[in-house]
């Protein structure tokens, strides 16, 4: 075509309109290839100014025709816009004589549907660059026949021979050139006159597509190619055709469908070279719409067209066969067949993949199976560290180059995934397999062979090749570092299906004593030994929730087992090698999470005191920082990542050198909670705030003095932060309002005001110009930092937000909240964009990991706006979150069992306790044994308390409730529901009939124990109460609150009769005097005496060296070794955070005994009813039973931890940190001649 023709033509598709100058100019000198350059250096214009005309100059004319139009591809799709739209013009029928065609056996094209931009495509290589071989690929079904039907008929009047042949029958390579030679010959030669040998044959076809203009079909391709299945025999012949076809240079073009590319032409192919290939995807959405349209019509909204066009790829003879079939069966309805069969794949989709997948190599369906196990976009590192021969190793390179070549798998810039419908057939044929295994034998077997042939392995190894494995050895059926959604789906697809079966032919003894056996078994064939197996079996026992109890594991290899929230006592791991398997963490409520300013770790503190640090390329825990008595409320890393700072609640800063794990400094000074610490952008201050003195402090980090403290807030300071770019640092205060510093001054720059409770958190923008902050009013404000402006505020939150942090591109903000939520904001609109569930109680911190660092270090991906998010809160979990997509990609579980209360039945030989693992214990104090286990609390529990008559048990709880239960049967009778935040005490009057109860809700609920209806609402007001106590005559409760005082209330008028004051900081707990004295312990490390008519202090007892959480009264006289004996009444016993039990003579304010034998703080301590006997409970998870005559311990009852007894003797494959971890949670060391016996 000329250019005059084609713009002919291109008056017709611009109708009215016409081109100017300067798009003609671009439009003719495009026909000719010019590059924008030359056009731009010839006629004088700038060469992006002429890319600018072109740009736009072909999307008008795409517009037009509907077809995307590129200066690349202008010519075929004129030509083939023409043919369709303007035909008259016979400008395309007189470019070549009438040609001879021979169709064979060709289909028929004319309901071929869609492919618009694929003809285009194929015939601008075809017609325009006359490329000499084009090979037209993709997977069963995938319509290449009718493509390149279509094709040829479009462009057939550009040649003079077209020849069509299918070699499903594959004939012989001679017999094929032999009858192409006659055709093109008119009959002048024939098989008798040619040369006999292939080369011979070849040389003189090669004479005539030089003479002529040839176009030669030849259809499935992949019947005459190499391939692993036995039952087709591929034909050398065709190897030597193709490489000489793709080689010599000729006139003509060859154009060949496959499933497979042809490997022949694969080294002399390329987008420029004349030799190509095209992959042949799916249909679109549209053109999958038309295909069902030409069968009839049928009922889905778009929703349901696109699921279904994406689960079968696309792929046109799936969409028939469904489309037949949803006729059929679900009256043409496509919403109803989604919604009974989802994801089916029909016999006659799965036989079609069967075909294809019987062709592959061990090591390609081995692939395969990864793949499927995988469900995701797997990156070539992560499949070749599934592998686990050398050999598959080696080979993975050409492993999925072949695989890609046969479109068995699809290719990102990521890695490799399956389409759907692949995934699903490879999933079940998984299971089909692994079913026959275990069904077969294979694996509960003594006489376990890895020789023998197993029942789905069709393709026998390629020569040289091991012999593979069975897939419960080869393959990991869950992976147990997967992300949290994957290894759900791995649970929900592949597991389950398993399991079920297994159940329906095996009892639970069987799969055990089957199990034992195998472990047996595979510890004597050390290449099964290192295989998947073992973690296998863990995992399916797990999921069946057998008992793993006392099975012996050693001298095995252990991988991906998914070993958290699974109790493991007595289990025998002696000289096990742990590959990728994931445990329990020794982890209580978290307080404070943060990453290193390179993105390579996390710190994480909680509520046992310490700090742990994960690596994040691999997930391990590498050290655990110990050193503070109390909670950890915040960290943070100094800029050049070399230090992490901690602030705890027990009135410490402490300085860490990562390097060594050694703890540099103690900064002291403040005398209570420190909630926050922050390093300046230089690293050379650190800042501090919390309840003490409602001051922030400056220290040095050099020298570790004080420089400067800032002042000006009325109430604890909760949060500060520094800006990155100026001497300023932001404050939240608990008197609602935020200030702003300069830092070399000290000085009050300015006073934010709009929240109307708490502020919890605040955080810069990485430029420094907005501020954010969250607050107990459950919103949050962002503000221009320079004025103090308010520019928004952003509201969703139900509860308290309780920390907040900026993307690393400013563009989102993530808060975490007490309403147990994340939510991702748009600074710029205030909309939120995203909510993150998966927290089961209050989420204290959140933070963005600093770009470009990513946790999951195989789906990296540049471009993600902000990537990986952390959160940790009081569920004892650390998740680590996709910010994209809002799914949970890791959950780090932690394990706490702290003892929080303590309390003695009145009538029974029974002790009740209460626990952070959120359930109460009954002990026998005879047998020392719990008898029973009550659960139903959602978090931790704090407090427990007998009925006068013992019949019933309160427990209060952090979920809020307060719960009534049956002591005799463990039943929960009733739920008290009322309270809206923590609930810390509770207590029964003399006679039992009504329950007082103390909350972080600022009020004290009095309820009717019988009927569970609250009767009456203290208000504490600002303040809230940690204990409650009533009076010997039931008239008077007494509070200790967090306000320093302990406030004595009417319960009848509800009235707060009178505040006692001198206490300096929090009271923890309460208590009378059968005479009616009222005792008080604090956090200020005192114990107070009162006389609670007049108001008068009678009495500071001092000895204790931190803060007091307990005190008790000794019931009647306890005579005890010491020589001052007290009287009857006036004994108290007191504990407190640091770790001590302490007896006072309360007549003299003496401390005459001090107990020590836990090893952390001592929540709470209780006198049996006859005195004799006190127990202390503690963040030890132990309770301690002590002789109060002899002060010695009688006993310690401890709930066994989820790793009790686990022998871990000679492990490898752990960390340190790791191994120090499984101690903490219960495992021993064993020497052989200890070791458990199975």
């Amino acid at each position: 075509m000329t250019i005059e023709e084609a713009l002919t033509i291109l008056d017709d598709v611009l109708g009215q309109t016409t081109l100017n100058d300067t798009q003609e100019l671009v439009f003719r000198h495009a026909w000719d290839d010019w590059t924008y350059e030359r056009m731009a250096e010839q006629f004088g214009y700038t060469p992006d100014h002429i890319k600018n005309v072109g740009a736009q100059l072909w999307g008008s004319l795409s517009d037009l025709t509907g077809i995307k139009i590129t200066k690349r591809n202008l010519q075929a799709v004129l030509r083939r816009w023409a043919e369709h739209h303007c035909p008259a013009t016979g400008l395309f029928h007189s470019a070549a004589p009438n040609p001879h065609q021979d169709w064979g056996e060709a289909p028929d094209s004319t309901r071929f549907t869609g492919r618009t931009q694929e003809l285009a495509t194929l015939e601008r290589w075809i017609v325009d660059e006359r490329c000499r071989l084009v090979s037209l690929m993709g997977m069963g079904g995938m319509g290449k026949t009718a493509l390149a039907v279509k094709l040829a008929q479009t462009v057939q009047h550009q040649f003079e021979y077209v020849v069509w042949r299918s070699l499903q029958n594959a004939p012989a390579a001679e017999a094929l050139v032999a009858d192409w030679i006659q055709f093109l010959s008119h009959g002048q030669e024939t098989q008798a006159t040619l040369p006999a040998d292939l080369n011979g044959r070849i040389l003189r076809l090669m004479d005539y597509l030089r003479q002529h203009r040839c176009l030669l079909i030849l259809d499935n391709a992949e019947s005459v190619l190499p391939c692993q299945d036995p039952q087709r025999l591929s034909d050398e012949g065709y190897t030597t055709l193709l490489k000489r076809l793709s080689d010599l240079t000729h006139e003509s073009c060859i154009l060949l469908t496959s499933r497979e590319k042809p490997e022949a032409i694969a080294w002399n192919e390329g987008i420029t070279l004349p030799v190509r290939s095209f992959p042949l995807g799916g249909l679109n959405e549209i053109d999958g719409k038309t295909l069902f349209a030409r069968k009839g019509e049928f009922q889905a909204t778009e929703a349901d067209w696109q699921h279904l066009v994406q689960h079968y790829g696309g792929n046109p003879l799936a969409l028939k066969i469904v489309a037949a079939a949803i006729q059929e069966l679900f009256n043409s309805n496509v919403s109803d067949f989604l919604t009974i069969l989802g994801t089916f794949v029909f016999d006659d989709i799965r036989d079609l993949i069967d075909r294809q997948f019987n062709c592959l190599s061990s090591l390609e369906q081995e692939v395969m199976y990864w793949l499927a196990i995988n469900r995701e976009i797997t990156s070539f590192t992560e499949l070749r560290d599934d592998l686990l021969s050398p050999l598959a190793k080696q080979k993975l390179p050409s492993t999925l180059r072949s695989l890609k070549h046969r479109f068995f798998i699809e290719a990102t810039a990521d890695g490799f995934t399956l389409q759907p419908v692949v995934m699903e057939y490879i999933t079940g044929r998984l299971i089909e397999q692994v079913c026959q295994e275990l069904n077969s034998h294979v694996l509960f077997n003594s006489n376990l062979s890895i020789t023998q042939d197993f029942p789905l392995s069709p393709c026998p190894p390629s020569p040289g090749s091991p012999r593979p494995l069975p897939l419960l050895h080869s393959h990991a059926l869950l992976k147990a570092e997967a992300k949290d959604y994957l290894r759900e789906s791995q649970t929900r697809l592949i597991l389950n299906p398993i399991t079920s079966r297994l159940v329906a032919l095996r009892s639970p003894k069987e799969i055990t004593e089957c199990t034992q056996a195998l472990l047996a078994d595979l510890r004597s064939q050390p290449q099964l030994a290192a295989g998947y197996a073992t973690g296998t079996i863990i995992n399916l026992l797990n999921h069946l929730k057998l008992e793993l109890n006392d099975f012996d594991f050693s001298n095995l290899t252990i991988r991906q087992a998914y070993l958290q929230e699974v109790e493991l006592h007595h289990i025998n791991f002696a000289n096990v090698h742990f590959v990728r398997s994931v445990f329990n963490e020794s982890l209580g409520n978290v307080w404070s999470v943060a990453f290193s300013p390179d993105g390579t770790l996390l710190a994480v503190s909680d509520s046992a005191g310490e700090i742990h640090l994960w690596r994040m390329d691999d997930g391990k825990k590498i050290v655990t920082f110990r050193g503070h008595t109390n909670w950890i409320c915040s960290v943070a890393f100094s800029p050049n990542g070399k230090l992490l700072a901690s602030s705890s609640a027990d009135g410490t800063l402490k300085l860490w050198e990562l390097a060594t794990g050694y703890c540099l400094k103690t900064l002291e000074g403040q005398t209570d909670w420190i909630l926050s610490v922050a390093f300046s952008p230089d690293g050379a201050v650190l800042a501090s705030s919390g309840v003490d003195s409602e001051s922030i402090r400056l220290w040095s980090v050099t020298t570790g003095d004080c420089l400067k403290t800032l002042q000006g807030h009325a109430h604890w300071i909760c949060t500060i932060a520094f800006s990155p770019t100026q001497s300023i640092i932001a404050s939240g205060s608990d008197d609602c309002t935020i200030k702003l510093w300069n830092v070399n001054t000290g000085e009050c720059l300015n006073t934010l005001k709009g929240h109307t409770s708490n502020v919890r958190s605040v955080a810069f923008s990485l430029n420094g110009s907005l501020l954010v902050s969250g607050s107990d009013d459950c919103a949050l404000k962002l503000w221009d930092a320079e004025t103090g402006e308010c520019l928004n505020t952003f509201n969703g939150h139900t509860n308290n937000v309780r920390s907040v942090s900026f993307s690393p591109s400013g563009k989102t903000v993530i808060s975490a909240s007490e309403d147990h939520t994340l939510k991702l904001w748009d600074v710029a609109t205030g909309q939120c964009l995203r909510t993150f569930y998966g927290h089961t109680a209050h989420v204290r911190s959140v933070a963005f990991a600093p770009n470009p660092q990513h946790f999951d270090r195989d789906h990296s991906d540049s471009e993600g706006l902000d990537g990986l998010i952390a959160s940790g809160g009081a569920d004892q979990t650390v998740r680590f979150w996709d910010s994209r997509t809002g799914q949970c990609l890791k959950t780090i579980q932690g394990y706490a069992s702290f003892m929080l209360d303590v309390a003695f039945s009145p009538t029974d030989p029974l002790l009740a306790s209460s626990s952070a693992d959120h359930t109460i214990k009954l002990w026998n104090l005879q047998t020392r044994r719990c008898v029973n286990i009550l659960r139903g609390h959602r978090q931790w529990v704090w407090s427990v308390s007998f009925s006068p008559n013992g019949k019933l048990l309160a427990s209060t709880s952090f979920d809020h409730t307060v719960k009534l239960w049956d002591v005799a049967t463990g039943t929960c009778l009733q739920t008290l529901i009322g309270h809206t935040h923590w609930v810390s005490s509770a207590t029964f009057n003399a006679n039992g009939t009504h329950l007082a109860t103390t909350s972080s809700d600022h009020c004290i609920r009095l309820w009717d124990s019988a009927t569970g209806h609250c009767i009456a609402i203290l208000d504490c007001h600002s303040s809230y109460g940690f204990s409650v106590a009533f009076s010997p005559c039931d008239r008077v409760l007494a509070s200790g609150d967090d306000d320093c005082t302990v406030k004595l209330w009417d319960i009848h008028t509800g009235t707060c009769l009178r505040q006692l004051t001198g206490h300096t900081s929090r009271i923890r707990s309460v208590a009378f005097t059968t005479d009616g004295m009222l005792i008080s312990g604090s956090a200020d490390r005192t114990i107070k005496t009162w006389d609670w008519q007049t108001g008068a202090c009678l009495k500071t007892l001092t000895g204790h060296t931190a803060p007091i959480e307990s005190i008790a009264i000794c019931p009647t006289s306890s005579p005890t070794t010491q020589s001052a004996q007290p009287e009857k009444a006036d004994v108290l016993a007191s504990s407190g955070v640091d770790g001590t039990v302490r007896l006072w003579n309360l007549a003299t304010g003496d401390c005459f005994q001090v107990w020590q034998g836990h090893d952390r703080r001592v929540w709470s301590v209780a006198f049996a009813p006859d005195g004799k006997i006190l127990a202390s409970s503690s963040e030890d998870e132990t309770i301690r039973l002590w002789n109060a005559e002899t002060g010695d311990c009688a006993g310690i009852l401890r709930s066994p931890r989820p790793y009790e007894a686990m022998n871990i003797a000679g492990v490898t494959g752990l960390t340190v940190a790791q191994l120090s971890t499984l101690k903490t949670l219960g495992a021993v060391e064993l020497k052989p001649e200890f070791a458990i016996d199975s």
